[in-house]
């Protein structure tokens, strides 16, 4: 997947990121019988997830809007930016997503104030929004939202008003 490089304010990563298309491939190769939830490469599997449902999702709708991620030289960094920044996502393997979390979307903003959605995808229960618009989605919500009308040109996750977070 290729880096956002467009209009940089500030010095970017810009070498592709690759993920594999068979997690289960690796694992076998790794000699990993199973993933614990919590550990480093659960998230790195369900960040993997997340990059193959938004892939599906815009082959599948058959949008031309290109899937890249962003990150500073600082590594701060966005797992996934739709199109010209219609869409910033996160993709976090916690039950709580904490201020940490929510450093590289924050930044992001900083450097393209007109985004417009920003999201952590993520195992918590509930949906909220912190108080500066970053929508917290469980992973179950980001896929109904995400599929809810494959087909509309624009793509957007349907985020309206939500319970707050601080």
């Amino acid at each position: 997947m290729p880096a956002y490089v467009k209009r940089m304010k500030r010095r970017t990563v810009q070498s592709p990121k690759f993920y594999f298309h068979e997690v289960g491939i690796v694992n076998s190769l790794s000699r990993r019988s199973s993933i614990e939830q919590g550990s480093s490469i659960f998230g790195k599997a369900f960040e993997n997830w997340v990059f193959r449902e938004l892939q599906c999702f815009l082959l599948y709708a058959q949008s031309d809007l290109p899937l890249s991620y962003w990150k500073l030289t600082t590594e701060a960094e966005v797992d996934f930016v739709l199109g010209s920044m219609e869409i910033a996502i996160e993709a976090k393997s916690s039950e709580r997503v904490s201020a940490d979390h929510l450093k590289g979307l924050r930044e992001l903003k900083n450097d393209f104030p007109r985004v417009r959605q920003r999201v952590v995808v993520c195992l918590e229960k509930h949906v909220c929004v912190t108080e500066d618009g970053i929508w917290i989605l469980p992973f179950q919500e980001f896929i109904r939202r995400l599929w809810s009308n494959p087909l509309r040109p624009d793509v957007s996750l349907q985020l309206t008003d939500g319970p707050s977070r601080s």
